[in-house]
């Protein structure tokens, strides 16, 4: 007697769109599309997804996360609650950077259907975070003058927070 054992599927995830430009110190919700599927789940089955962020906090907005902020964020639910936490996904730089950073998503099957134990499937999102310049701020002491008069100057503060001490 044969005993014919079906093997554990891995699950796909995949994005027309892996590059994006974001502003510093921005905190708006990415906009990742993604596609997620698994071939032998059932319909409801539960995925485990992991992000992570080499630069930065990232936040969910729409789904539950474990936690629910910082540089790897769980998820547990399933495929449409997955696309819907990946679209609303929030990356956080640090303060002032500005740079290259990247976010990477592992989905999970949880070993739904046979032999072979869990399955994972990863995508990666490379993003470039670009420098906003900061406003210039001027700073004079209170002066009296006579109408008509000239008047020194004297004690005027320019500071750009862009200029790094030049």
């Amino acid at each position: 007697l044969v005993e014919v054992v079906h093997a554990n599927l891995p699950p796909t995830i995949t994005a027309e769109v892996t590059s994006l430009i974001m502003g510093q110190d921005s905190e708006e919700p990415l906009g990742l599309s993604v596609t997620l599927s698994d071939p032998d789940a059932a319909e409801g089955a539960v995925f485990t997804l992991t992000a992570r962020a080499t630069h930065g906090v990232l936040r969910s907005e729409s789904v539950a996360a474990t936690p629910a902020e910082g540089a790897e964020l769980m998820l547990a639910c399933s495929v449409a609650c997955m696309r819907a936490a990946v679209a609303e996904l929030v990356l956080i730089p640090p303060a002032d950077f500005a740079g290259r950073a990247s976010i990477q998503l592992e989905l999970g099957d949880n070993g739904h259907t046979g032999v072979g134990g869990a399955r994972t499937a990863t995508l990666a999102f490379d993003v470039l975070v670009l420098a906003v310049s900061s406003a210039t701020s001027a700073y004079l002491p209170a002066l009296e003058c006579l109408e008509d008069s000239a008047v020194v100057l004297d004690g005027l503060t320019l500071l750009d927070g862009d200029a790094n001490g030049a």
